[in-house]
Parts: C-alpha cells; sequence; structure tokens
C-alpha cells in the first residue's frame, strides 16, 4: 500500500530517460506478475471453513448432530462472520496487487500550437504513484494476518452457537420428561377432585375442601400448559437459530439429547491448559500483537524512497525534435513531514504495548470463566445428589402410604398428596440434571471439545 507525497512536503527526485524499445522487458515483467497475482487472488477465494460435507436432507426427525451440519450450511447467525471473511480476503487481494503500481493515461492536446515547426501539438504520459515494495510487502502480511483473526472469529461464532443450540437440545429433552410428571400430577389431581366430590356427597368432607381439590387440578392444568408453552418457545428458538421461521418447526429427536450433545466428554479430563490452548480470544490477542508488530515496521518502511516510472511522449515545447516514447524511473524521498513518520513510529508503539496489557488481560478473564465453570459442575453436582436423596425419600415415604391405603389405613387424599410430593421432586431432579448437563457442555466448548467434534480447525 503506497503512501501518496504529503502536501508540503520538500522532495527529492531523481530520473532516467530510456528509450521505448530498452522498457520492454520491464513491461512484460509487470505483465507476468499481474498474472500471477490474478491467480493468487482466484485461490484466496477458496472456502476455508467448515467441517464434514454431509447432504442437507434428512429422514425423520433430525437430532444434534444433523442440527449442526444443516446450521454450519444455512444459518444466518454464522453466515454474517463468514461474510467478514470473504471482506478479509479481497483486502488480501488488494494488497497482492499492490505490488503492481496503479498507473494513468495522461493526454494534452494544445489548441494553440507551439511555433517550433512542430507537427505533433500533443502528448501522451503513462504516470505511476509512487511505489514502495517493502512497504507493500508487510502490508500484504498484515493483510494475512486480518484474514486469519477474521477466520479465528468466526471459528468463535460457531463455538458459541453450537453451546446454545446444545443447551436448547438439552432443554427439549428435560422439558419432555418433565411434561409427562406434570401429566401425571393432573391424574392425580383428577383422582383427588372426584374423591372429594364422593365424600361430600357423604358427608365425609366441605365443601370448601372440594374447591381446594379443584383449585390444585387447575393449577396442575396450568402448569402443564405453561411447560407446553415454554417447548414450543425453545423449538421456535431452535428452528430460528438454523435460519427457519416459527411455522416451520423441525422435527428433533431429543430422546437421548444428553448423548448426542455431551458424547462421551469427560469433564474430569479437561484441564485449563486445554482451554488455554483451544480458545480462539486468545489466538486472535495474539494475532493482533503480531499484526501490531507488523503495524511497526511498516511505519518503519516510511522512511524509505519511492519509486516513480511513466512513459511519456516528448514535450512539443521542447526544442528537441526527437520522436518517440521514453521510459523514466526515479526516485522519490521526503525530507521534512512535520515529523508525521517519527511521531507515527512512536504511535504504533504505544499501540503494541496497549494490545500486550490486553492479552494479559484476556489471559486472566479466560481463566476467571474457567473456574466459575468448575465451581458451577461442583455445585450442580451437590445439588443434584441432593435432589435424588429427596426423590429416594419421597418414594419411600410415597410406598409407605400406599401400603397403608391398600390395608385401609390411609385415606386416597393422603395417599394423593404424597404422590404429589414425589413427582415433585422428581421434577426437581430433572430439573438439577439439566443444570448439570449445561455445566458439563460449558466446559466441553471452553476446553474446545465441542468444536473440533464437527469443524477441522486444525489448519486455522
Amino acid at each position: 500500500m503506497s503512501q501518496a507525497p504529503v502536501p508540503g512536503d520538500v522532495a527529492c527526485r531523481c530520473r532516467r530517460s530510456l528509450p521505448w524499445g530498452r522498457s520492454r522487458p520491464a513491461l512484460l515483467l509487470v505483465l507476468g506478475m499481474l498474472m500471477i497475482l490474478g491467480a493468487a487472488s482466484a485461490r484466496a477465494q477458496e472456502d476455508v471453513l467448515p467441517g464434514k460435507d454431509v447432504p442437507l436432507g434428512v429422514d425423520g426427525p433430525m437430532d444434534f448432530t444433523q442440527a449442526v451440519r444443516v446450521s454450519l450450511r444455512q444459518s444466518p447467525n454464522l453466515t454474517g462472520s463468514s461474510l467478514e471473511i470473504d471482506l478479509r480476503r479481497l483486502d488480501e487481494s488488494d494488497a497482492r496487487f499492490a505490488f503492481i503500481p496503479s498507473f494513468s493515461l495522461r493526454t494534452l492536446y494544445y489548441l494553440n500550437q507551439p511555433d517550433n515547426d512542430s507537427d505533433r501539438p500533443y502528448s501522451i504520459h503513462f504516470v505511476t504513484e509512487t511505489y514502495n515494495p517493502v512497504e507493500n510487502y508487510f502490508s500484504l502480511q498484515a493483510r494475512k494476518v486480518l484474514t486469519q483473526m477474521g477466520i479465528l472469529a468466526h471459528l468463535q461464532v460457531i463455538s458459541d452457537y453450537l453451546e446454545r443450540l446444545g443447551m436448547g437440545f438439552l432443554e427439549l429433552q428435560a422439558l419432555d420428561r418433565m411434561i409427562a410428571l406434570q401429566q401425571e400430577s393432573v391424574r392425580v389431581a383428577e383422582q383427588s377432585v372426584a374423591y372429594a366430590r364422593t365424600r361430600l356427597d357423604s358427608g365425609g368432607v366441605s365443601s370448601l375442601e372440594v374447591r381446594l381439590a379443584e383449585q390444585d387440578l387447575e393449577m396442575a392444568s396450568l402448569e402443564t400448559g405453561k411447560l407446553m408453552s415454554a417447548r414450543t418457545t425453545i423449538l421456535e428458538g431452535i428452528s430460528g437459530m438454523m435460519g427457519l421461521g416459527p411455522m416451520d418447526l423441525l422435527p428433533l429427536d431429543r430422546e437421548d439429547a444428553r448423548g448426542q450433545v455431551l458424547g462421551g466428554f469427560d469433564p474430569a479430563g479437561a484441564s485449563l491448559e486445554d482451554a488455554r490452548r483451544s480458545s480462539f480470544e486468545l489466538r486472535i490477542q495474539m494475532l493482533k500483537r503480531e499484526l501490531q508488530e507488523k503495524n511497526v515496521t511498516l511505519a518503519y518502511t516510511r522512511f524509505l524512497p519511492t519509486f516513480i516510472w511513466g512513459v511519456q511522449t516528448t514535450d512539443p515545447f521542447s526544442a528537441n525534435e526527437e520522436r518517440g516514447l521514453f521510459f523514466s524511473v526515479g526516485l522519490e524521498l521526503p525530507l521534512w513531514d512535520g515529523l508525521k513518520r517519527y511521531h507515527n513510529v512512536s504511535r504504533q508503539k504505544t499501540i503494541l504495548k496497549q494490545y500486550e496489557v490486553e492479552g494479559k488481560s484476556r489471559e486472566v478473564g479466560l481463566d476467571a470463566r474457567w473456574s466459575a465453570a468448575r465451581r458451577k459442575l461442583e455445585q450442580s453436582a451437590a445439588a443434584l445428589r441432593l435432589a435424588q436423596s429427596q426423590q429416594g425419600v419421597a418414594e419411600l415415604k410415597e410406598r409407605q402410604t400406599s401400603i397403608s391405603y391398600n390395608a385401609g389405613r390411609q385415606p386416597l387424599n393422603v395417599l394423593a398428596s404424597d404422590r404429589r410430593t414425589l413427582l415433585e421432586s422428581r421434577r426437581n431432579v430433572l430439573s438439577q440434571a439439566l443444570e448439570h448437563d449445561k455445566a458439563v457442555l460449558a466446559i466441553r466448548n471452553l476446553s474446545g471439545d465441542l468444536i473440533r467434534t464437527y469443524v477441522d480447525t486444525t489448519p486455522y
């Protein structure tokens, strides 16, 4: 990327003209470079991501793996960052073509012909911009780093997307099981209402107890509707993530969502070092530092002279009667620019120090997220064990009451109450198991195991 002379700069230019015939090898070299760079630009448009080539057609309910593969092809959540990579590649292609200096054609025709017996009252100039190949080289390297940063940012988006999609599948499985338990609670409440109405006819209970039983049934029915609505909301969210409308709800296979999403991942085998090595955020920060080092070098290249060349005809105002095209080359070196180049070097070095501090902050932030994820995993495991113990107690109590009811020692309303308590404890176990699975999924995402299952990140 060449730099135009700053207005007001004092510049030194040296030129030497060559006959047109001698300039042909240089022009052939320029054309050869143009063909090579064109091929390089075409290669730069090749796709860099994705995972495995699979057809989009899916027979039957879609499991988590199939949903991931379809999302990698068409999800609007992923195509935005993918298009950013295309823009970075175009910038990289521009930097490649900058090795060939831009030039323009300038023609002049003199309406008042000079009185020097000239038979050509016009001039033709092929003019180039100033050219600094060293600066162009470092500019290209910087563009390559920016493209790599765009790819890593896209991978980070995919990683976060996979975690959200996995959580959606886990929540759907938990909701399906909660709805089944809640429907059983409705049946228990219906039995309680029928029992209360029978006792009311015989004078065993008051109308207030019947109203309480009916209120319990209504609340159980409303809770069922609430869970079904939550399930529909999650289905719509997953469809939207995959690029489908709310009316195009996909049939999802969530019978074994936990096995699909978590696979055989063992959170005990993941470490902080795995998270650091797999962190796209830290790798992007390293590339930012590398890019800034190149910017420092690029700032120094502004002190180098730039090349100038061009092709022009003989000036009709000149007394020289020789005709033809003449090729000229020269150098341009600014002598004074108000210390702008010197200040730019200091500025780029200061930005480099800022990136070094920012990199340390990113590492600390990753360590904190890892520690928080591990604590949440431990807390959710403890809460799950507690809920399972409470469920065990509720099962024993319900069994004891059921035996007493069958022996005629306990009424139905006592048994129904213990069964509702048991069903509630089972729902609590499902809720705590969901939180534990989410914690495991977060660890899997941080360690990089989740995205490596579906996307080959080795080249990046």
